[in-house]
């Protein structure tokens, strides 16, 4: 049995129509959403905690959520991660 495979030309591509969200639009709204509601919840619900300690918990959370549900290449996401999390705990010669 032969395999048929379609030439480039067979196949058009569908133009998304001005009034219609696109699926990646629609995935990018989503996942904002998700981060603004993390970095929400755990600034307003762990207030006992250090500032810097809610910025790594944010960071990891928000590092997990870019991880699963972007496009971005992991590295840049952990690099950034990584960043954030040592400028965040990094403490002043007094104390």
């Amino acid at each position: 049995m032969m395999n048929k495979t379609l030439s480039p030309h067979s196949t058009r591509r569908l133009e998304a129509k001005p009034g219609i969200v696109t699926t990646g639009l629609l995935r990018n709204v989503i996942v904002g959403a998700i981060a603004c509601a993390i970095v929400a919840g755990i600034w307003t619900g762990l207030v006992d905690l250090p500032g810097a300690t809610r910025i790594v918990l944010i960071t990891f959370a928000l590092a997990i959520l870019g991880w699963t549900a972007t496009r971005i290449n992991d590295t840049y996401i952990g690099l950034v991660a990584a960043l954030v999390c040592l400028f965040a705990t990094r403490e002043t010669p007094e104390q």
